[in-house]
């Protein structure tokens, strides 16, 4: 039988996990507290004093594990891989760019770039694949849901469309 040590990261996370727990349950006390069945809060509490519990055994498990013994580069890998890291920057680029140039653009080329570098097909199909999403996106928000999608003051009168 092989004993199982701790991956790189795991006994940090455990014990945020104990700490946002035990935050959770001041927070949902706040409510309305314990005080009866049918309470506002009693829900709440009672979730949060469920995810206390785990955390704490999940932290003490993890305390008993021998300490990982990869070098803290693994933790790095392991926690952010590159593609996380390449999707974190397109997202915060597209956010950037949606106050920029509106909606349609930024997430034309949001789609069309994260797909390309994701999945790799060639341009063409890309950017069917792309244009087919946004649309249905488009359809579905703009139309059934009626949500006002950020749309760019400069762009508009550039071409004389909402975009």
């Amino acid at each position: 039988m092989t004993t199982r040590t701790r991956k790189p990261g795991e006994l940090v996370f455990n014990g945020l996990t104990v700490i946002l727990s035990f935050f959770l349950v001041v927070q949902s006390s706040q409510i309305s507290g314990f005080t009866a069945w049918s309470a506002p809060g009693f829900f709440p509490v009672l979730a949060s004093l469920i995810m206390l519990v785990a955390s704490v055994f999940s932290f003490v498990r993890s305390c008993r594990i021998s300490p990982p013994t990869l070098p803290m580069i693994s933790f790095w890998r392991r926690v952010l891989p590159r593609q996380i890291i390449i999707m974190m920057i397109s997202v915060i680029a597209f956010a950037f760019a949606l106050s920029l140039v509106g909606f349609l653009p930024a997430s034309l080329v949001f789609l069309f770039v994260t797909i390309k570098i994701f999945h790799g097909t060639n341009g063409v199909k890309t950017l069917l694949i792309s244009v087919v999403s946004l649309a249905v996106i488009y359809l579905i928000f703009r139309g059934v849901f009626q949500v006002i999608l950020p749309e760019s003051e400069w762009l508009t009168q550039l071409t004389g469309f909402e975009v």
